[in-house]
């Protein structure tokens, strides 16, 4: 399955210096960039974000790639999972089928 994984950076709680979090942030993203399930990372322009697409075989697999980083104490995930264009249209017109058994549509 693949996945949108896009993870945000929260400031820190506990005292640590600004260079310590920003290492730490850093080796995360390092750590994702270089990940063999990673297919595409991403930095947002003007936002301290970034995101990955990344194809696993298992729930597990994926929890362990978010949770298992460096940064993951520093940040908030947000995990989507995606389909191809082409299965979404397809999808879509299942639904338009579905709609149109129903009834007609509201003026």
């Amino acid at each position: 399955m693949l996945f949108l994984v896009i993870s945000r950076h929260v400031p820190a709680i506990a005292p640590i210096r600004p260079q310590e979090e920003l290492a730490t942030i850093k080796a995360g993203l390092e750590m994702w960039a270089k990940h063999p399930k990673v297919k595409a990372f991403y930095g947002f322009a003007g936002e301290p974000a970034a995101c990955a697409l990344v194809e696993t075989d298992t729930a597990e697999e994926l929890h362990r790639y978010v949770t298992i980083n460096p940064a993951f104490g520093f940040s908030t995930i947000e995990v989507h999972a995606l389909l191809d264009g082409e299965q979404e249209l397809t999808i879509m017109e299942e639904q338009r089928r579905a709609l149109a058994e129903i009834g007609p549509t509201i003026s």
